[in-house]
């Protein structure tokens, strides 16, 4: 956490959770190359999304997102087990809209809007320095996400893989 960076930060495009970033992360990570020290530099580049483990080293922020999205992914997989009572009452407090939801693709948008409400809440207590900046990449990767949600295509998909041949029968 070598400093502030009161330009970069605001100078970045305000991000609205279901809007279209006018920033993709490629083109955020270049403007963070221009300013950002060398080890502020690589923990932003080093979020992802993806990966929920905490290593050594993870500065605060990360540490914090990282114990979220892991309790996130565990609830989502014990829920996803057998449908017992005491799974449904252990559902997390943040997940429990995305978990009324019928359709797989507004439930993944809940579980997308629980990991943004979570990331911008943390936001008030980062001013312009590394942290902030590793928050706005979040927030970039999750936009990214929702825009490869395609209906159609998954739509397309899906009723392929759920598709009976001419002469199968159900067994």
């Amino acid at each position: 956490m070598c400093g502030k960076y009161y330009y970069l930060a605001a100078s970045l495009p305000y991000l609205r959770f279901g809007g279209k970033s006018l920033m993709t992360k490629d083109s955020f990570f270049e403007e963070c190359r221009k300013w950002l020290g060398p080890g502020d530099i690589e923990t932003v580049l080093g979020v992802d999304l993806k990966d929920p483990w905490i290593r050594h080293g993870d500065p605060p922020v990360v540490r914090e997102w990282k114990a979220f999205d892991l309790e996130l992914r565990t609830a989502l997989a014990n829920t996803r087990k057998k449908n017992s009572l005491a799974v449904k009452s252990e559902i997390p407090w943040f997940l429990k809209d995305a978990l009324a939801q019928k359709d797989p693709l507004s439930r993944e948008k809940a579980i997308e809007k629980a990991r943004w409400d979570f990331i911008s809440g943390e936001e008030y207590r980062y001013m312009f320095d590394m942290s902030l900046l590793v928050i706005y990449s979040l927030k970039i990767q999750i936009l990214e996400r929702l825009a490869a949600f395609e209906h159609e295509k998954g739509k397309r998909t899906f009723d392929k893989l759920c598709e009976v041949e001419d002469g199968q029968t159900d067994r």
